[in-house]
């Protein structure tokens, strides 16, 4: 059983890397504008999403007591994983 568990585990170490390679490899591909970047493959696709939002730097805002003055975009990414189904011919 332990066997079993253990190439479980190396599988999906294994597959964590090669998400984390592919993300990165995404994150590369976004041009101004852009919104999310999708890689197709022959049974899966994966979508990378970026949105932006701004975020307070409330350090400073404790120091000069300006909110605006400190605000600053904040960048957040979304990877996801999809199953390509493949329709079957009569």
């Amino acid at each position: 059983m332990s066997t079993i568990a253990d190439k479980l585990k190396e599988k999906e170490k294994r597959l964590d890397e090669i998400k984390d390679i592919l993300k990165k490899h995404c994150m590369k591909q976004f041009r101004e504008g852009d919104k999310k970047v999708v890689l197709t493959g022959q049974k899966y696709e994966w979508v990378l999403s970026k949105s932006v939002s701004t975020d307070i730097d409330k350090t400073a805002l404790k120091k000069d007591g300006l909110l605006e003055k400190y605000s600053k975009p904040k960048i957040t990414y979304r990877f996801t994983q999809s199953h390509i189904k493949k329709e079957e011919s009569a």
